[in-house]
């Protein structure tokens, strides 16, 4: 997977994301750190290979969507995921 196929596949996953239009706070702790462990544990049930898309969640947020694009990137840094056919 190049740079403009991970672009264009997280761009599919923005359009899936609601429009926020209520501002609300909510503390919600999540860090890249959590979200990397969650995903080494969705890829071990997985059998270790599965779509991008399927790494974000349907009803999440554009700060979760932005934390799991992050914990991919940094995944594929460390070494511990790599790209192949579409698949990571």
């Amino acid at each position: 997977m190049n740079l403009f196929e991970l672009i264009e596949a997280f761009r599919k996953v923005l359009e899936r994301v609601k429009s926020e239009t209520v501002h609300e706070v909510i503390l919600e702790h999540m860090s890249v750190e959590d979200k990397i462990q969650e995903i080494l544990v969705l890829l071990e049930k997985e059998k270790r290979s599965m779509a991008f898309h399927r790494l974000f969640p349907e009803e999440a947020s554009r700060k979760v969507v932005v934390i799991t694009l992050l914990a991919i990137l940094e995944l594929v840094k460390m070494k511990r995921i790599v790209s192949s056919s579409g698949c990571l």
